[in-house]
């Protein structure tokens, strides 16, 4: 009777993590779809509606603002921010902190608040990342381009688009048939985005996030069931 009632909470258990799992594939295909609809307006009356226009990530960000000059201190101590790092959940909690002096070479962008890092080696497997206030004051690795959005661009809006299919299609046609897949800044300037007015970024940014949010729910919850 003990084996017949374990059987059964295991099985319930079962039903409910695989509910959880395909929740979660459909709200990701949902935002995939959502995406595909709102960052590429169909046509052209939609384009001059809420000021479409077809730019590049040079005109909107300043790319790599600050860097550590070689004049650094050697006792500055900060929080390294390496490749390995950023995953499917944003930055690791669990940074390593070094001093200038004792920091691999590789250390050197300096980000703020409301940052992006673009990650240009093997860019197209996405290890992009928003800065939050938590990890302001942070040095990354050059593996990383830095975005700062420019006057009357919403940086959450470029974050979003990093990961739209248009943007994915211009970084496979970099790297593909690369033995080592990264791009420079210059190309990363190049990179072009479909960009709404302010407004309509705000919007979509906000629409996005609220989707990133329930994504963020369904994951937690799979693997709390796990």
């Amino acid at each position: 009777d003990e084996q017949a009632e374990i059987i059964k909470v295991l099985s319930v258990w079962d039903q409910a993590l695989t509910s959880a799992e395909r929740l979660l594939i459909n709200r990701q295909t949902q935002k995939r779809a959502l995406m595909k609809n709102i960052l590429q307006p169909r046509h052209a009356e939609d384009w001059h509606l809420n000021g479409w226009k077809r730019r590049s990530l040079g005109d909107v960000c300043v790319i790599d603002r600050e860097s550590l000059p070689s004049s650094t201190p050697g006792e500055f101590k900060f929080r390294y921010i390496s490749l390995s790092d950023v995953g499917e959940h944003g930055i690791s909690s669990r940074l390593a902190e070094y001093n200038y002096v004792e920091a691999p070479s590789r250390a050197r962008r300096v980000v703020r608040e409301g940052d992006i890092l673009f990650s240009t080696v093997r860019p197209n497997l996405m290890g992009h990342s928003y800065i939050t206030k938590e990890f302001s004051e942070c040095v990354a690795s050059t593996g990383f381009s830095t975005l700062t959005a420019k006057p009357g661009v919403d940086a959450h809006y470029i974050f979003q688009y990093l990961f739209s299919e248009d943007m994915k299609k211009q970084i496979d046609a970099l790297v593909v048939g690369s033995s080592f897949p990264a791009i420079g800044s210059s190309e990363v300037e190049d990179l072009q985005l479909n960009l709404p007015n302010e407004n309509m970024q705000q919007h979509i940014s906000i629409l996005l996030r609220n989707q990133d949010a329930q994504i963020q729910c369904l994951l937690d919850t799979v693997n709390l069931l796990y």
